[in-house]
């Protein structure tokens, strides 16, 4: 060569037809995977480094401060809730007890070495609605607990505005429970009590009476009867002297003690009366009522259960009749009574009389008194409890159908089942007479369903003893 240089060597180009070449990566011959390439293992070192960055020294305490406010929010949303349940619970805790407007307290005086819990439950159970009264109204600032003619042990019940209160002082919990016991009875759904209960206050002798006295304010038009310091006191008015004999005379075969009714005003007032009676789908209602918003409510009762159609109303109003405690809760008693399909009951003053028919009263067959039927019976016993002088007839009827010996039996059966249920709430059996009438006595064609439905019945009367 010229220039005394070998000219490189190049190496031959494989033949066209060759294979390609291939590269082959070494294997750890102690591990049973492919070592990773280079490229990939600095992939695999870059991942995996974390670059962490210092935290303001205010983070920690900002997230901490959104956690605090986020459980106050959720505490006052509780709160929030609980008040409302609290509320509706006061607004309709009445309304829960079938309308009933019975509330009442028990309270144990603190220097009292038996103390009861206040608020002591009644044992009628659901009609304690465990509110304290406070007393009397706004209008008599007198403490409802205190005596308006003696200290220590007392038992006063009121009655104003068609309301009933009984409060008093009583040595122990047991005649507190019997005295609300009876009053729920006699006086339900508008009666309240404020009792205190004062192991100190003694005259428990005296006292033992009184649940059978308290319960004889249906004789007065307003007023109050008081036992204290060993006597019976009546204040108030009346629509007749004869209604202040009777108070009188029952007050002393109650509790064995003096009564004094020289405070009583005659008012000379008659008695009111109601009658309603229904037939299927129409009411009609009748009578003479001491004031229009009593007239207006009762009707008001009826057209919501019936339809304004479907309701006759023949209602007067006489400001010469006296109220009556049934007036207040007459729309209660057109409700418990849409449950029968055929009635008429008629509340003549402090008297009461019922003809009621369907399966509401007794189902085929049965002798079974049903919760409908336990609501009117109901009112027949708060008119026998509040008047010892007046006495029951109970009558069981049946239609013409089936065997008249077995029918006569189930009739007799049914008017015990009745008579049973009053006795069984404190009157005594010598006041109910029950009697079974059998097919006897129909009051409608027994040819066909309707008539026989009204055969099929229970007659209630309750009469003034001679």
């Amino acid at each position: 060569m010229a220039d005394g240089h070998r000219p490189p060597r190049r190496r031959p180009l494989p033949p066209a037809d060759a294979p390609s070449a291939k590269l082959v990566r070494p294997v750890d011959p102690e591990r049973s995977e492919s070592i990773p390439p280079p490229h990939q293992k600095k992939r695999a070192r870059t991942g995996a480094a974390r670059i962490v960055r210092p935290q303001h020294p205010g983070a920690a305490n900002q997230e901490r401060d959104n956690r605090l406010t986020v459980l106050v929010l959720v505490a006052a949303l509780v709160m929030v809730v609980l008040a409302a349940i609290a509320y509706i619970v006061v607004l309709l805790g009445p309304g829960l007890s079938a309308g009933s407007r019975t509330t009442g307290s028990v309270t144990a005086d603190e220097s009292s070495p038996d103390q009861s819990p206040a608020g002591g439950e009644s044992n009628s159970g659901e009609s304690n609605s465990g509110e304290s009264t406070g007393g009397e109204s706004a209008e008599n600032p007198q403490s409802a607990n205190e005596p308006t003619a003696s200290s220590g042990a007392f038992v006063e019940a009121r009655l104003s505005d068609g309301e009933v209160v009984v409060v008093g002082r009583v040595p122990d919990q047991t005649l507190a429970d019997r005295l609300q016991l009876a009053s729920e009875i006699a006086y339900s759904p508008s009666v309240r009590w404020d009792l205190t209960i004062d192991a100190t206050a003694g005259g428990a002798d005296w006292l033992a009476a009184s649940p059978q006295v308290v319960v004889l304010l249906q004789a007065l038009v307003e007023g109050q009867i008081q036992l204290a310091d060993g006597k019976v006191v009546v204040t108030g008015s009346a629509p007749s002297r004869a209604a202040v004999e009777r108070l009188q005379r029952a007050a002393v075969e109650a509790s064995g003690l003096p009564v004094e009714v020289d405070q009583v005003e005659i008012t000379g007032l008659k008695d009111p009366i109601l009658v309603v009676a229904a037939e299927g789908e129409r009411v009609a209602i009748s009578g003479v009522l001491p004031t229009e918003e009593i007239r207006r409510d009762l009707v008001a009762a009826a057209v919501d259960l019936y339809g304004v159609n479907d309701v006759v109303d023949a209602t007067t109003v006489d400001p010469g009749v006296y109220p009556v405690l049934w007036m207040g809760n007459g729309g209660r008693l057109i409700s418990a009574l849409s449950a029968f399909a055929s009635y008429e009951v008629r509340l003549d003053g402090r008297l009461f009389s019922a003809s009621l028919s369907g399966t509401a009263v007794f189902d085929t067959g049965s002798v079974a008194i049903s919760p409908e039927f336990g609501q009117i019976l109901n009112y027949g016993v708060g008119v026998l409890t509040r008047d010892p002088f007046i006495s029951a007839l109970v009558e069981g009827h049946t239609d013409d159908r089936g065997d008249p010996a077995y029918n006569l039996q189930l009739s007799q059966e049914r008017a015990d089942a009745v008579a049973g249920y009053v006795t069984q709430r404190g009157i005594d059996e010598s006041r109910i007479e029950a009697v079974g009438r059998g097919e006897a006595e129909p009051i409608d064609n027994s040819e066909t369903d309707e008539g026989r439905a009204k055969n099929r019945r229970v007659e209630i009367t309750l009469e003034v003893a001679p």
